[in-house]
């Protein structure tokens, strides 16, 4: 796959950034971007030029202020760039350079390689790990493990299937799942089901002691994170691309890998916790803590909690049906 440039002027200087499959390249006003353009008329969090596994990449606009064009054409869906477009952000020009895409033009795409359906969604991820996993698997054996892992990996898809889940993997101490908010303010409700799921499964993790026979407890920490996500398959559930949802889910592996050291049980972003106060008196169960997260150059502001407050939490919450409609 032949390299991608975008090229830009910057200040007094030309500078090319390199756009590397399966690594978003972000363009925003926050230096946290791949594209850092240090001007008011830029969004913090403007537009987004990622490959899809075909090789062909596309723009999308991430709901920006002012918007974003191609060719002088405003972008309103994901759209595939070809070589010498040029993507106007805000004050500047980007020229788009992939040689490579001038070897495809004469054909059109086939389905595999236009995300027809692919989107910018919000979503919520959860990651849940048994942190003594490794321990628990030495003392059991091998044999042993698999069982107690098989049954606990059956129950946890039937809790999430129950809560609304998106799609979910399981991989052996550890479980991720995806949530898809069906429209651009994510309601309450949907965030509510991947916290209580969170509870469902500590309850299922704590009965493996009695139903096995452990001589120790096995416990859950978790991790949640609400976000913008690509999605190129939404319309099969459970077969979507789960490498779509990384930006997400990477997030919230993230944050509950942080829960040690953090001396909690439940970590969850910033995003996430401003959609549980459309609802829950947050700083009643949860506090707030600074931490740099693996792989980030600045700190992120993340919410704690403990199991036990989690549950006070969705105890305090009005009854209401934790089932969602699916399409």
């Amino acid at each position: 796959m032949a390299t991608a440039l975008l090229i830009a002027n910057i200040g007094d200087q030309q500078r090319e950034f390199t756009i590397e499959p399966g690594t978003p390249c972000r363009i925003g006003r926050h230096p946290n971007n791949s594209i850092d353009l240090p001007d008011e008329s830029v969004s913090r969090s403007h537009a987004m030029v990622q490959f899809t596994g075909a090789g062909s990449c596309y723009l999308y606009d991430l709901d920006s202020r002012n918007g974003t064009f191609v060719n002088g054409r405003r972008v309103s869906a994901p759209t595939m760039l070809s070589h010498g477009d040029r993507i106007t952000v805000g004050l500047y020009d980007l020229e788009f350079v992939h040689e490579e895409s001038l070897l495809s033009e004469a054909a059109p795409p086939t389905s595999s390689e236009t995300p027809a359906t692919a989107d910018l969604h919000q979503v919520t991820a959860m990651a849940v790990d048994i942190p003594d996993y490794a321990h628990l698997a030495q003392r059991v054996g091998e044999a042993r493990i698999a069982e107690i892992m098989s049954a606990f990996h059956r129950e946890a898809g039937a809790i999430l299937e129950e809560m609304g889940m998106w799609t979910h993997k399981c991989a052996e101490g550890s479980i991720v799942a995806v949530w898809v908010h069906r429209s651009i303010k994510p309601p309450l409700s949907v965030v509510l089901s991947a916290f209580e799921s969170v509870a469902k499964l500590a309850r299922a993790a704590a009965s493996l002691d009695g139903r096995f026979g452990l001589d120790v407890p096995v416990r859950i920490r978790a991790g949640l994170d609400t976000g913008k996500a690509s999605i190129q398959i939404l319309e099969s559930r459970g077969a979507s691309n789960f490498a779509a949802f990384d930006d997400a889910v990477h997030r919230a592996l993230r944050i509950e890998s942080r829960t040690r050291d953090l001396d909690c049980e439940v970590a969850f972003g910033f995003a996430t916790g401003e959609i549980l106060r459309q609802g829950v008196a947050l700083g009643k169960v949860a506090q707030q803590r600074a931490v740099a997260l693996d792989g980030a150059s600045e700190s992120a502001l993340l919410w704690v909690m403990s199991l036990a407050s989690l549950a006070k939490m969705l105890a305090g919450m009005p009854p209401r049906t934790v089932r969602i409609k699916l399409p």
